[in-house]
């Protein structure tokens, strides 16, 4: 596998094990609060490993009028990256204490939006995953 499909692959299982980690750590604060850390940074690696398609969506973003499929995935992509942004700094706002009660609602709600458009995401993007996957075993000629 060239290595710059193993670094696309492991960027990608790493995005998806820090999420599944950080719900499964909920109840301990410390291994939630680092994995939730380790979920933004990869994320963040996950939009600079990919230059062209963030470029695309930023062009998408000024064109005021889009065929009705290219609407949904790019409202998609939007409503995922806010609820990342939104879980991030609700997480942060939770843990330096500054509004505890409105923080933790605000937090499990973009959390779960995070969640539930995160599966979206990868469901959508199945065939691009498996292909990288399938690539990935395949041996060197």
């Amino acid at each position: 596998m060239p290595g710059r499909t193993r670094t696309l692959v492991a960027i990608d299982l790493g995005v998806g094990a820090s999420l599944l980690l950080g719900w499964l750590t909920i109840p301990l604060a410390v291994p939630h609060l680092v994995l939730g850390c380790v979920f933004a940074v990869l994320v963040g690696v996950h939009l600079a490993t990919r230059p062209r398609r963030l470029a695309a969506l930023i062009r998408a973003s000024g064109r005021p009028r889009r065929p009705a499929g290219t609407r949904k995935r790019f409202a998609a992509v939007v409503i995922l990256g806010l609820a990342a942004i939104g879980a991030t700094v609700t997480g942060f706002v939770q843990w330096a204490g500054i509004a505890p009660g409105p923080a933790n609602g605000l937090h499990s709600m973009t959390s779960g939006v995070l969640f539930g458009f995160a599966i979206r995401h990868v469901w959508v993007r199945r065939p691009i995953l498996l292909q990288r996957l399938r690539r990935r075993r395949t041996p060197a000629a």
